[in-house]
């Protein structure tokens, strides 16, 4: 990548990306490499097709009606996907999304610099759609298969992971990857900063279609997830940056390498896996945390009835699922999920489950704080109108529950370190520090059904919007792995009704 030598050249931007790079690869006594001699190097027999990384707003997309859905994508936590000489005919709900398939001897590379401060950072391979013989139409399954490079595994140039040189490779060839790997030395980017996610050969349906064709081999998609940025300023920086009009200052520069044909295969075997959990557990804070349910109880029951949603375990393994055909919109290997009311495509679609709000209702999700135990970096609540648009309308994080069950348990309370509770309900309805609105994104009319499409009416929220509450627990830092369901207690739900 090709960076200006001082600060005083930099434009904003470029201070915040750019020149930090250079300076670390100062820092760390070694050239900061080219992605120029990248490409130049490798073997005569091997193309090299620059793509892009893009950053993807899909509640934006749904709104505008370029996607059905907005794929219950976190409201708060931007996405980049490598868009690598796309799919030719990507299912509909797909279509905005950069998807490709895979020869068995072809690379993906991302050369460039890793986000700025974050809690969380990761790069993960999917499985979008699958087609099973006999039948002759592709299943959607947007399913992982194993491990991400995340922000605590991955390899960079310089201490630490944030604002770092990196080089990722995934192949599914461990001959392309010597070469990859060979052609990236020689353009100065030592094998300390080069992280290898191996697409499992064995396992997957590897090849092209050619256009025109039914899709009949495996679809993928590489997804960068990142969270809570230490100053939002840099972490907007960066994904603006992605759209540079001047590849060379883009903070990711990615290709799709391919080999002439007729090359002998060397496959990847399927990888082991880093296990969840190691051995500890909430349940000492079991007592805790039904002392706050009845304490949330006890302050509403004069004035409301309740209901309570008992959360389940959702995508808690992509290949589990690819195994039952099942979609699981996105899980992560990084993440352990919490859902609860209406989600059927996580088996919650039965009338019990079923979750909407009046004008004067309200919801109470509580439970562990899963990062003050150990067992999650961070944690995060999202409710989606669940039903047709899966999009967020509320999004809070772990770094906001600081005293909030002081109202429930009092303040002081020794169990106020371990627990939380958050409200959410109508802007109307919400008062005080610990409670977030229902908030429908600006000049939405998503995509519905002919005959009335393109005549879609805008959304609108109300007492028979279907609602699902998505609690995500991002990486146990003992084990690098999102944690095992059966070390945390259940995080929880309860709507209130007036009387």
């Amino acid at each position: 990548m090709l960076l200006p030598k001082s600060l005083s050249q930099c434009s904003v931007l470029l201070a915040l990306l750019a020149c930090a790079t250079v300076a670390v690869g100062q820092s760390a006594g070694r050239p900061a490499g080219s992605v120029e001699r990248f490409v130049a190097n490798l073997a005569p027999s091997y193309a090299a097709v620059e793509g892009s990384a893009i950053n993807i707003d899909t509640a934006k997309l749904c709104c505008d009606k370029l996607l059905p859905t907005a794929l219950f994508f976190n409201k708060s936590a931007p996405y980049v996907a490598f868009s690598v000489q796309n799919l030719h005919s990507p299912p509909p709900m797909f279509q905005e999304l950069p998807l490709f398939q895979l020869r068995a001897d072809e690379a993906i590379v991302a050369i460039g610099v890793t986000p700025p401060e974050a809690k969380f950072f990761s790069y993960t391979p999917y499985l979008m759609t699958r087609t099973y013989p006999p039948a002759t139409r592709p299943e959607l399954l947007f399913a992982s298969w194993g491990e991400s490079i995340n922000v605590n595994t991955i390899k960079t140039l310089g201490p630490g992971p944030f604002s770092r040189q990196v080089a990722l490779i995934f192949t599914p060839d461990r001959n392309t990857e010597a070469r990859v790997r060979a052609a990236l030395r020689v353009a100065g980017y030592p094998d300390a900063m080069i992280n290898t996610l191996p697409f499992p050969a064995p396992i997957l349906q590897l090849g092209l279609d050619p256009v025109g064709h039914p899709l009949t081999k495996d679809v993928f998609l590489i997804l960068n997830r990142m969270s809570m940025f230490t100053s939002k300023t840099a972490g907007q920086a960066y994904l603006d940056a992605m759209a540079n009009s001047d590849r060379s200052q883009r903070p990711l520069r990615v290709f799709r390498i391919t080999p002439s044909r007729g090359g002998a295969l060397s496959p990847f075997p399927v990888q082991p896996r880093r296990v969840r959990g190691n051995g500890t557990s909430e349940l000492a804070f079991a007592p805790d945390l039904e002392r706050l349910r009845k304490s949330i109880l006890d302050t509403y029951k004069d004035s409301y009835d309740y209901t309570e949603y008992h959360t389940k375990v959702a995508a808690y393994d992509g290949y589990e699922y690819i195994a039952r055909r099942k979609n699981t919109l996105g899980d992560s290997p990084d993440s352990l999920y919490y859902v609860a009311g209406y989600l059927p495509m996580w088996d919650l679609g039965n009338p019990e489950d079923e979750l909407t709000l009046g004008p004067n209702d309200f919801l109470v999700v509580y439970g562990p704080r899963h990062d003050a135990t150990g067992k999650a970096t961070y944690a995060n609540i999202n409710v989606y109108a669940s039903e047709k648009v899966m999009f967020s309308l509320a999004s809070v994080y772990s770094d906001s529950f600081g005293e909030s069950v002081d109202e429930y348990l009092g303040a002081g309370d020794p169990a106020a370190g371990v627990l939380y509770a958050k409200k959410f309900a109508y802007p109307g309805q919400c008062s005080g520090t610990h409670c977030s609105p229902l908030v429908v994104p600006a000049n939405c009319t998503p995509w519905c059904p002919l005959p009335t499409y393109p005549d879609c009416p805008p959304f609108v929220l109300n007492s028979s919007t279907k609602l699902g509450v998505f609690i995500r627990n991002y990486l146990e830092p003992s084990t690098d792995v999102g944690p095992a369901y059966g070390e945390l207690l259940y995080d929880q739900v309860i709507k209130f009704s007036p009387k």
